[in-house]
């Protein structure tokens, strides 16, 4: 349960003419996260300080580990462990930074002659090289899919540490490099039982033995983790829930049925949406910015601050890979996945940015790749890791969210399987229904972004009518186009047409006809927010510089 801020020193006196800064930073963490337990280790060339700081926790100023691996000496061993998480080791003259194959923890980090910085926060290691260089290259980003560049921070001289990757840092001369690391399984291509095997030799391998809980709702990811852990003493069940309803068909009967069947402890929250500002700084707090799905943190972080307060060592989510998140079209396929560029779009998102130089290369199919392949390689290279990671990592403050399913050895399996099939429908349920004949939930408590937004569109355009105009264009954005989408925002909404509305009774086949010719929309409201987030970080990250 923690997010770690880190900086090693060539030298002790190196370390000193940094200590007023470092004295800062310590001050300033304490004070943005003042409602969890921070700690700091002050060596004579090393400082960390660790938010959401508890007991058993693996850090000190040699080595770390920020999720969960396998129960061998990793801190030692040249091998790379199966697991989820982030690591740092200290290896005779060379400091090791080591990424798992998802990015299920985002390892930033900053290098100068004196000293190197690594961090799972992006703003403090800004605040500490003390010159903030927007990226203007996140912009166009997040105007298309509400989540930076991929690999991308705030600033352009802050790097992210690629996916699978050992960087070692030579601690006399303080030159590193990077390499990326092999996975090796060993497999027989047995279809299912093949399956099931990686899958539970992992789990055996890396899941924690402490106090644990698992999400549970009523869909097939949560089931298929509980019915995959075999020692189930001490585990904990926790549903969270926007009505206290008793329909059969809601996540809450379901989980409370799931619960009741394997005699789990099971604590059920109920989610109450908060104020929108207070909703709005928390959430920009604890993801810094870097996405825009703001729809399970409406109560204002009051769901995780009482799991906070339960003392976990873990909790279980399932996040995967093995989902086929296909389409028609390769823009459908970005579509499904989160991941769009700016020529997906109806309406051109281009009016609103300044630079016309838009690189969204990483995303584009390749020559000859086929819709199947083209979805799997979207979904593990981007939505996984920059989607699923960011959400993931808003939560890491409160609790170690370990994901089992996101284990190097059974993504590295994952991306061996046939990307024609979808393994989540043929094999996750196959799973489930040897172990229950519980009926899956048909009703969510998640509320839609825009609907939310819609809900609260007066305080969103308050705060962007407020937003100095010179902040838009430094970040990028031409404020003409601005001004006509605030315009636009303040008008009343307009009904449904008449052509939406006869849409929804076609058949599935025009339907699926139409979708081939269609280009995705984006409504004026989620723009509006996607800019304010982008703003609202930038001045955020501007008055610490200048306070500071």
């Amino acid at each position: 349960m923690a997010k770690l801020f880190s900086v090693l020193f060539k030298t002790k006196e190196n370390k000193d003419s940094y200590q007023k800064k470092l004295n800062e930073i310590g001050d300033w963490l304490k004070n943005e996260y003042s409602e969890l337990s921070i700690k700091i280790i002050d060596h004579d060339t090393k400082y960390f300080v660790i938010i959401g700081s508890q007991d058993g926790l693996s850090i000190n100023v040699d080595y770390g580990i920020l999720g969960f691996c396998e129960r061998n000496d990793w801190t030692i061993n040249d091998k790379v462990p199966d697991g989820n998480f982030f690591i740092y080791r200290t290896k005779d003259d060379f400091f090791q930074l080591i990424s798992d194959t998802t990015l299920s923890r985002t390892i930033y980090y900053y290098a100068d002659e004196d000293y190197f910085v690594f961090s799972s926060l992006q703003i403090p290691i800004i605040f500490f090289k003390n010159k903030f260089c927007f990226n203007k290259e996140n912009t166009p980003w997040f105007l298309t899919s509400g989540i930076h560049k991929p690999f991308h921070s705030f600033d352009e001289k802050v790097k992210i540490l690629p996916p699978q990757n050992i960087l070692s840092l030579n601690l006399y001369s303080f030159e590193y490099s990077k390499s990326e690391y092999k996975i090796n399984i060993s497999t027989s291509n047995d279809g299912y039982k093949d399956f099931v095997s990686v899958i539970k030799k992992s789990f055996a391998d890396t899941i924690p033995k402490d106090k644990k809980a698992i999400l549970l709702s009523g869909g097939i990811d949560s089931r298929l983790l509980l019915n995959l852990i075999d020692d189930k003493s001490g585990l904990t069940a926790i549903t969270w829930t926007k009505k206290l309803t008793e329909e059969a068909s809601t996540d809450l009967s379901i989980a409370k049925e799931i619960a009741s069947k394997y005699d789990l402890s099971h604590e059920i929250i109920h989610l109450k949406n908060n104020d929108f500002n207070i909703v709005f700084d928390q959430f920009l707090k604890f993801s810094e910015g870097r996405i825009d799905l703001i729809s399970g943190y409406l109560d204002g972080f009051n769901a995780w601050s009482i799991i906070e307060k339960m003392k976990l060592s873990s909790l279980f989510r399932g996040d995967e890979t093995f989902s086929l998140y296909n389409g028609v079209t390769f823009s459908l396929i970005r579509h499904r996945n989160g991941v769009l560029e700016l020529n997906d779009f109806e309406t051109s998102l281009k009016k609103y940015l300044l630079e016309n130089k838009y690189d969204f290369s990483e995303i584009k199919e390749h020559e000859g790749e086929t819709l199947a392949s083209y979805a799997k390689r979207i979904r593990i290279g981007y939505r996984v890791p920059f989607i699923l990671g960011a959400l993931n990592e808003i939560k890491c403050c409160f609790v170690e969210i370990y994901n089992p399913l996101l284990n190097n050895s059974i993504v590295e399996y994952s991306k061996q399987l046939n990307p024609d099939i979808d393994y989540r429908e043929k094999y996750f349920k196959k799973i489930n229904k040897e172990f229950s004949s519980i009926k899956y939930a048909s009703k969510v408590s998640v509320e839609r972004v825009d609907d939310y937004l819609a809900n609260h569109k007066k305080e969103l355009l308050h705060r962007l009518e407020n937003i100095d105009k010179e902040v838009f264009t430094k970040i990028g954005l031409d404020i003409d186009a601005i001004t006509q989408l605030l315009d636009r925002m303040s008008m009343i909404n307009k009904p449904k047409s008449k052509w939406s509305v006869l849409k929804s009774f076609f058949p599935k086949k025009i339907k699926k006809r139409l979708l081939k010719l269609k280009k995705h929309q984006l409504s004026d409201i989620r723009i509006g927010f996607r800019i304010l987030i982008l703003a609202e970080t930038f001045i955020k990250i501007d008055k610490m510089q200048h306070d500071n």
